[in-house]
């Protein structure tokens, strides 16, 4: 299975390890024909019995900066005004992604540059992380006014426990990749020409185990911690849509394209 050109995202397959790689560079944000074209990926990734491993990656500059800012609101209008239908259009972008926990197979993200926000999101929903130094993971919604997304409230405190990932979420703090390394962010911290070579080796390590026993592996690790990423974005959604047309995200977001510290009043 090779990729087709110009897709927004790739899909490939070398004998039981498939790998799918976000394709709009250099950020590779989550736009909504990328998460249309990555949920139909995922559907054919749970389909095909062949594959038993899958390595999520991008090509660019960034693995994926998180959701489309310079457009306006993200997600589609659905007829619903006020917080509901701003928690829905939220959900719409973050769906696609979180469709990933849906998969028996495991999941490897290889890392390159920033995983941000949403981006951030997509790196932690898979069950193992390969970065390189340069590697950059955060979550900058305090930055900007608005309330986490994408299951970040969930994910991070049973990765890093809670003081880290308090840390993250309400100071933005940069992490690069050997420092998600100790935290537990990341499995692996490789040089940056080593990357997909180490998470296909991983990947590939993953496929040679006995398919059902992988498969339930998974599935019990999940229930076991008590797994519901969906629910606690669904939560969010509902706390971005009361945030995120107040004073200070609309100052957060014009701080963001204007480069420049944002000047937060409460309002």
């Amino acid at each position: 299975m090779t990729a087709e050109q110009n897709d927004s995202v790739e899909l490939i397959k070398s004998g039981h390890v498939a790998t799918i790689r976000l394709n709009r560079p250099p950020r590779n944000t989550m736009s909504p024909d990328l998460m249309a074209r990555f949920l139909e990926r995922i559907s054919e990734v749970k389909h095909d019995p062949e594959i038993r491993a899958l390595v999520i990656t991008s090509n660019g500059k960034h693995f994926c900066a998180g959701a489309e800012l310079s457009g306006g609101m993200p997600g589609v209008p659905d007829g619903l005004g006020g917080p509901a239908g701003i928690a829905n259009r939220m959900r719409q972008v973050y769906t696609p992604f979180l469709t990933l926990m849906d998969l028996e197979i495991p999941t490897v993200a290889a890392i390159n540059g920033a995983a941000v926000g949403g981006g951030l999101g997509l790196a932690l929903v898979c069950d193992f992380r390969v970065v390189t130094p340069k590697s950059r993971m955060m979550a900058p919604f305090a930055k900007l006014g608005l309330h986490p997304g994408m299951a970040l409230t969930y994910l991070l405190p049973r990765l890093v426990g809670m003081p880290r990932a308090m840390e993250m979420l309400m100071c933005g703090s940069d992490i690069f990749g050997e420092q998600a390394l100790q935290w537990g962010l990341a499995n692996r911290c490789v040089d940056e020409d080593k990357l997909m070579e180490e998470a296909l080796s991983f990947a590939e390590k993953l496929a040679e185990g006995a398919p059902a026993v992988i498969r339930w592996t998974k599935r019990s690790v999940h229930r076991a911690i008590d797994l519901d990423a969906r629910a606690a974005a669904d939560t969010e959604s509902l706390a971005q849509a009361l945030t995120i047309n107040s004073e200070d995200a609309r100052e957060g977001l014009k701080a963001f394209f204007e480069k420049r510290k944002p000047e937060f009043t409460g309002s």
